[in-house]
């Protein structure tokens, strides 16, 4: 796969930083940016270190966002997250092992939080309009934003491009200069997550 730079995918489009831009980002939460409104899909998370060499893959299966599957490439187990429940196996068919209840309760407002945290933090708006993406006609964006601390003093934040296609789903997302409450720093990697919404499959019942 080839991670194109952003103004290879842009072409000779504009980037124009006209007044609705900001307003046009801040719609994205209520549509491909609502991690609630995200249909179950796959998706893979390739993380490039500086120069651009590839450091690690990780394929999600997302329902949504408290129930997915995920798999670090190159290594024997899969986990399953449902709920609070943690799973794990070596395969998406299983058998799966409980790793017992080992996440927070109220996944649902945390995630509500997340996501309200960063549509308000969002600073350095850019609309780069319609652009191409490995045959796709997309909306491209990028804005810098982060959470705030919740009450342990976690928090984190990147600058973000943002490819939005046909039916308002997020095709692609990249976080650069990521930052948190353990890196107040930016590093010098890249984050890219590529959606496929054709890639679902359904939810693995561990207990069958």
């Amino acid at each position: 796969m080839r991670f194109l730079p952003l103004a290879a995918l842009c072409g000779l489009c504009a980037l124009p930083a006209h007044a609705d831009c900001a307003a046009e980002i801040d719609a994205l939460f209520d549509g491909a940016l609502d991690s609630f409104a995200r249909p179950p899909h796959h998706q893979l998370m390739t993380i490039l270190g500086p120069g651009g060499a590839t450091e690690m893959q990780i394929d999600q299966w997302v329902w949504d966002p408290l129930r997915y599957a995920s798999h670090v490439r190159g290594q024997p187990q899969y986990t399953l997250i449902l709920d609070q429940e943690m799973w794990q196996a070596a395969s998406l068919e299983g058998p799966w092992t409980a790793l017992g209840t080992m996440l927070p309760g109220d996944r649902t407002a945390w995630q509500k939080r997340i996501d309200a945290d960063r549509r308000a933090n969002v600073t350095e708006v850019e609309c780069f309009g319609t652009v191409d993406l490995n045959g796709v006609t997309a909306r491209g964006y990028s804005f810098r934003t982060k959470t705030e601390p919740d009450d342990h003093g976690v928090w984190f934040g990147a600058h973000m491009t943002l490819f939005v296609g046909p039916q308002d789903r997020v095709l692609r997302w990249e976080f650069r200069d990521n930052v948190a409450h353990y890196q107040p720093e930016p590093d010098d990697k890249v984050n890219v997550t590529d959606f496929d919404y054709a890639g679902a499959v359904p939810i693995p019942d561990p207990e069958s």
